[in-house]
């Protein structure tokens, strides 16, 4: 609990909130860079991840060192937003950075070069970029993803005899549903407990009752915002930012908010117990969301 807890302190850390909609406020008037090009290189990051046999969790970690280094006031992440060659390279930068920092990987260079980037980018550029990087990010790169949030959330479920596995699935299906939202430029600002608890409601959502109960579910969900603090009424909005919840709008599509699916499940939970009620059922009593 102690580290969860570190983990929502960190994660607000200022280091790790400077992240802005740097797209759109970009002081380069003639930017060629839009939100497409961050996700194409988001997809292949993917790919090259699961090439090598490499978790996903390490684009989170490569996509937050690259969308704060562009939101700095550093000279090369300026640079950067004028440029789709230095885009790019900055990218390959954030994703070698982060397999050696979460791996603990000695990258060869050569290999990038060579081989990840086919010649575009000399060893001397991506070590250049790299330094610039780090100097940009304050040296500041352990900062919880959505994975890490998830692994921890999935710790407060019932102890069950058979819940290993399922806990295990459930936070894959989590995890995969994070690493999907964390492609979405629109989703940038929002805070890595916050991407992570909206993937588990999601991943809840789909598994049969049979298998976890309604009143189970809200049950866990509900012991997660105990634990957290984390509340469903306001830190779930597809706008919100992660200084302030809602303090930067940015244009995104509809989506199904964390919210929504607490009410749903609450729905379920009183409808089973209705039903219950007229068979004889023994539950007594029903946890309201905002318990």
């Amino acid at each position: 609990m102690d580290q969860l807890h570190n983990m929502l302190i960190q994660e607000r850390h200022p280091s790790y909130t400077s992240i802005r909609d740097y797209l759109h406020f970009s002081c380069q008037p003639h930017s060629e860079i839009s939100a497409l090009d961050r996700q194409q290189l988001c997809q292949w990051a993917y790919s090259i991840l699961s090439a090598c046999s490499f978790d996903n969790s390490i684009g989170s970690v490569a996509f937050s060192y690259f969308d704060r280094f562009l939101s700095s006031h550093h000279p090369r992440a300026k640079f950067a937003m004028t440029s789709r060659h230095e885009f790019q390279l900055a990218f390959v930068t954030a994703l070698v950075l982060a397999l050696k920092v979460r791996c603990g990987m000695n990258v060869e260079l050569d290999f990038v070069s060579d081989r990840i980037c086919c010649g575009l980018y000399p060893q001397e550029d991506l070590v250049e970029m790299e330094k610039e990087m780090l100097m940009a990010l304050g040296w500041r790169l352990n900062g919880p993803t959505s994975h890490d949030f998830i692994e921890y959330f999935v710790e407060l479920l019932p102890e069950q005899d058979d819940f290993e596995s399922f806990k295990t699935s459930l936070a894959e299906d989590a995890k995969s549903r994070a690493s999907s939202v964390v492609m979405d430029y629109s989703q940038v600002l929002r805070l890595p407990s916050s991407i992570a608890f909206e993937s588990l409601v999601e991943a809840i959502q789909e598994v049969g009752k049979e298998r976890f109960h309604p009143y189970h579910k809200l049950q866990f969900l509900q012991r997660i915002s105990m634990v957290t603090g984390i509340g469903a009424g306001h830190v779930f909005s597809s706008n919100s930012s992660p200084a302030q919840d809602h303090q930067v709008s940015i244009t995104s599509s509809p989506r199904t908010t964390a919210t929504e699916s607490i009410v749903c499940l609450a729905s379920q939970v009183s409808e089973h117990f209705m039903h219950g009620q007229q068979k004889g059922s023994s539950y007594r009593r029903i946890v309201s969301p905002s318990a």
